[in-house]
């Protein structure tokens, strides 16, 4: 009776192991692309409908272009290009009047330090400086802790939001078109992705 109660035991803790370890292991991409926002909750939050088109793979981050910004410490920064960290992506969004709102969502271990690290060079870039496109302002803008952003100024006008949140071990990383959206506005869209990487 009692070597069978050990053998039990045995199995019972090496289940919850097993169990544990499936339970801490890292997302694959395809985990991370069923929990980026749909249009729904899109239309939802914003009271517009939406169109999704194709995960793109490159350039993703919320500073994700080809060149660079003129600002080194922004372009250095982890987050800039979601340097050596698995994404899911970006998700694209239009607007039936053109807006456009981008998805990103990285795997990051070190998600509030790099949060941090992209917010402390957003504040050192007054302005960034492309060779196929106007020069932009930068209006840094923060929702809290673990939170970095900043709005595009075009002829004294902001025309695009980038921000990013630091969510558990997950980025959020957003892209969108601006006509003097609140703050509350990012907020809600932010509250939402987080809500979304809960769900799993």
């Amino acid at each position: 009776m009692f070597k069978r109660s050990m053998v039990l035991l045995a199995v019972l803790t090496a289940s919850q192991f097993f169990a544990s370890t499936a339970q801490a292991a890292d997302p694959s991409k395809a985990d991370l692309q069923r929990m980026l926002l749909t249009p729904q909750d899109l239309a939802a939050l914003t009271k517009a409908e939406w169109q999704v088109l194709p995960i793109r793979a490159e350039n993703a981050g919320p500073a994700g272009q080809a060149d660079n910004t003129g600002c080194p410490e922004l372009d250095n920064a982890v987050l800039a290009h979601n340097t050596g960290l698995l994404d899911s992506g970006a998700q694209d969004f239009v607007g039936v009047k053109g807006d456009f709102i981008e998805e990103t969502i990285a795997f990051d271990k070190a998600a509030v330090g790099h949060v941090t690290q992209l917010a402390t060079a957003i504040a050192h870039c007054p302005m960034l400086t492309f060779t196929d496109g106007p020069k932009v302002g930068v209006q840094p803008m923060s929702l809290g802790a673990g939170t970095a952003g900043f709005r595009g100024i075009i002829g004294g006008v902001s025309r695009s939001v980038v921000l990013t949140g630091a969510h558990k071990d997950y980025v959020v990383e957003l892209i969108a078109s601006d006509h003097g959206q609140s703050d509350a506005y990012y907020q809600a869209l932010l509250e939402r992705a987080f809500f979304r990487i809960d769900q799993g």
